[in-house]
């Protein structure tokens, strides 16, 4: 008959979630059944259950089993010194083993500040026996206890308890024993022999077996209800209940109760653990301010000579502390600021990287816990480590110099072909409206001499022609005559006007973005010697390694290019945005080719090494990597990220056009169709006017006309006719008036 382990995990990982703590290490001693291993199973669920991770088990063999119990606890204690989680839970473990456990702990520092020991009835049952008290405020400070729930109040319980104590002191205090109190396992005892007790009597009555009616047994006894079922006691009442003590002093102090289903209690009322016993709780090392859970992480820092990258990071070495600035460390720190729990860190400068690589294979051997720095998220790197979501968005661009187009035909590219075919017909179709409204104006005025009126048809255009060039100027020729064309003169003007802008404009731009078109036969190419560049271009860019020149500082690229060592650079966008800023000349050619970005490598945990009993095998994946690319989505979302990324960035890629993106950068028929379409329409509506005048009965116009050598107004009346040709009506400012059907007339 076993008691049920359910409700004290879940006891466990409602601490656990409280506090918020993502990671924790398991410590019991296993039997030669391997029992406890479901209890272990059963806290992984749970902890998964709240979104934390049992990280490593610490793994005793039975005492007996031990030739050398201390120095086996000590190097398995000290195994667990490399983990990044400083909560320990003691799941099981014997009377024997369990002093060694606290000495060796202590003299590891693993109950010094920072450090979280959580244990059940097998611990809090010994501090009112085997533990004296010097021991306990020697060795426990600190350790939060988990014990069964005994209800003191009822008469078999106060019957019981004072027979035990009677009987223990006659007995024992001799021996200098003076603790007189049943502990839980005793009670458990007492329930059991009365259970036997019980079914044996109910045997001798009903004929059937002992077991039988063991399994049949249901009584209130002092440790809680006494139902087996299943070979295991129902845990529906007392057995779901535990009282959560501190060890303070030389004894410990009750600080509440928790009942399953129902969380923490304290006086009968609810309260949140990590909220209202945060400030009292008294933990290793005091004092009173609730741990992270987490070791304080080395952080791994690459300290190089790339001055023009020190953007990113920057490595200063004073004495023995190690000051670390930059982009990436800015990140980091915002990072952290927005996990939900305490993370603290010591940077470590790592020299002589020779690849980046190698500093990402420092954090699977555990030499540092995380990289900070700009590091590129690759296939390869995260087999063997986690990494958080990219902070900095990042690809492989081509950078080579600029030079200006020797060909001549720069200008047509500011528009596309479409648009320069609108413009020309756009151009002939002022010059018909010019046409046509100067024609039928001189047509009506005979006396007057005019290309319009005698000159041949490519005369006449050529005058339009020049009508409309000037009216680009605003300039009205004085040969303009119709106030009909004056009118799509300046509807010309405004179309040319936002026409030769444009023009302008965009023609400035290009001249800012020429670029080099490579050869790629013949040129050679400069990137970061200690980067995986190299194998990138070989390996996927089918480039021959002799074209590769090394380059292992960001300020010798300019040097490589002047002197003609190199005639393009293959770099990362990141660290364009560096070089375009602080250089001039240069420019991005081809296409880019995405990568993964630059991200935190985290270190995930070492295999645990239980060479005596266990084999045991963890996930690649991290905790501390997940909750970290939360909140570089928050940093992206809230716009940390890229107020951050203006501080150190001051220029963006973007601003620097490649020549693939010349098609792009010319102006196209959409960007003027409603400009084209409304000023054409609205120069339509001349012609118009001048037809609804014609067909308009008693049409009244004015016109130039020219009597006796001299210039005069001369007012035009249209009279329909019932022959279908129109008279007209001239008359002068003199009062005189001519008729005839042959005038021709104008408005």
């Amino acid at each position: 008959m076993s008691y049920p382990e359910t409700a004290f995990v879940r006891c466990i990982a409602d601490i656990v979630k409280s506090f918020n703590w993502r990671k924790v290490i398991t410590v019991y001693e296993d039997d030669v059944f391997g029992s406890v291993y479901s209890s272990a199973l059963l806290l992984s669920n749970a902890l998964d259950a709240i979104g934390s991770e049992l990280e490593y088990r610490v793994i005793f063999q039975p005492s007996d089993l031990l030739s050398d119990p201390r120095s086996t606890l000590r190097e398995q204690l000290n195994n667990t010194k490399s983990q990044l989680s400083t909560v320990y839970i003691i799941l099981r473990i014997s009377e024997t083993l369990a002093p060694i456990l606290f000495e060796e702990a202590v003299s590891l520092g693993l109950m010094s500040k920072g450090y979280i020991w959580i244990c059940g009835n097998d611990i809090t049952t010994l501090l009112d026996s085997s533990f004296t008290p010097t021991f306990i405020s020697k060795y426990m400070q600190g350790l939060v206890g988990i014990r069964s729930y005994i209800d003191e109040t009822v008469p078999d319980y106060l019957n019981f308890q004072s027979t035990f104590q009677q009987r223990f002191k006659t007995e024992y205090e001799k021996s200098g024993e003076s603790s007189f109190d049943a502990g839980v396992y005793a009670l458990r005892a007492y329930d059991v022999v009365n259970a036997i007790s019980l079914a044996t009597a109910t045997y001798e009555k009903n004929n059937k077996s002992l077991v039988e009616n063991l399994m049949a047994t249901n009584y209130s006894g002092l440790s809680g209800l006494v139902r087996p079922t299943n070979g295991s006691l129902d845990d529906r009442e007392r057995y779901s209940t535990f009282h959560i003590i501190n060890v303070v002093g030389r004894s410990y102090r009750e600080m509440g109760i928790w009942v399953d289903g129902n969380g923490f209690h304290e006086n009968d009322e609810e309260f949140l653990f990590s909220e209202n016993l945060e400030s009292v709780v008294f933990w290793p090392g005091g004092p009173h301010t609730s741990p992270s859970g987490l070791r304080k992480l080395k952080v791994g820092v690459p300290a190089t000579n790339n001055t023009i990258w020190e953007n990113f990071v920057s490595v200063e070495e004073i004495g023995n502390s190690t000051i670390c600035s930059g982009f990436c460390i800015d990140v980091f720190n915002a990072t952290l600021s927005c996990l939900g729990y305490e993370v603290q860190y010591d940077c470590v400068a790592i020299h002589n990287v020779t690849t980046y690589d190698n500093l990402v294979n420092k954090v699977h051997s555990g030499e540092v816990d995380i990289v900070v720095g700009d590091v590129t998220i690759l296939a390869n790197r995260s087999q063997n480590v986690s990494f958080t979501k990219p902070y900095l968005s990042s690809g492989l661009a081509m950078l080579v110099p600029v030079e200006v187009d020797r060909y001549g035909w720069l200008p047509t590219k500011t528009f596309s072909l479409a648009l320069w075919m609108c413009i020309l017909a756009l151009l002939l179709y002022y010059i018909m409206l010019v046409w046509f409204h100067e024609l039928v104006f001189y047509m009506l005025v005979e006396e007057e001499a005019s290309d319009f009126r005698d000159g041949s048809l490519m005369e006449q255009l050529g005058a339009s022609l020049w009508i409309v060039c000037n009216g680009i100027f605003l300039n009205l020729d004085k040969r303009i005559r119709s106030y009909h064309t004056k009118i799509v003169i300046i509807l010309w003007f405004f179309v040319a006007q936002l026409v030769l802008n444009s023009f302008t404009a965009s023609l400035s731009s290009i001249l800012v973005t020429q670029n080099l078109r490579p050869d790629v036969d013949t040129m050679k190419i400069g990137c970061d010697g200690d980067s995986f560049v190299p194998n990138y271009l070989t390996s996927v860019l089918n480039y021959s390694s002799e074209s590769i020149v090394k380059i292992y500082n960001g300020s010798d690229y300019k040097l490589a290019f002047e002197n003609g060592t190199i005639t393009a650079a293959y770099l990362e966008v990141p660290y364009l945005r560096v070089f375009l800023s602080q250089n001039d000349n240069y420019t991005v050619h081809g296409e880019t080719k995405m990568l993964g970005g630059f991200g935190f490598f985290v270190y995930s945990g070492l295999v645990a090494d239980t060479e005596q009993f266990f084999e045991q095998v963890l996930p690649k994946g991290s905790l501390l990597a997940s909750d970290m690319s939360v909140a570089i989505l928050t940093l992206g979302e809230n716009g940390t990220l890229r107020q951050l990324e203006k501080k150190w960035f001051p220029v963006s890629l973007s601003n620097y056009a490649t020549p693939d993106e010349d098609n792009n950068q010319s102006l196209g028929l959409s960007n003027y169709t409603y400009m084209f379409v409304i000023s054409s329409c609205l120069a339509f509506l001349t012609i118009l006017h001048r037809f609804f005048e014609a067909i308009s009965p008693n049409t009244r116009g004015q016109v130039v006309a020219q009597e006796n050598g001299q210039q005069q107004e001369v007012e035009l009346i249209v009279i329909p006719r019932g022959n279908g040709v129109p008279e007209i009506e001239q008359r002068g400012a003199n009062g005189r008036t001519t008729t005839g059907t042959q005038a021709r007339w104008s408005t």
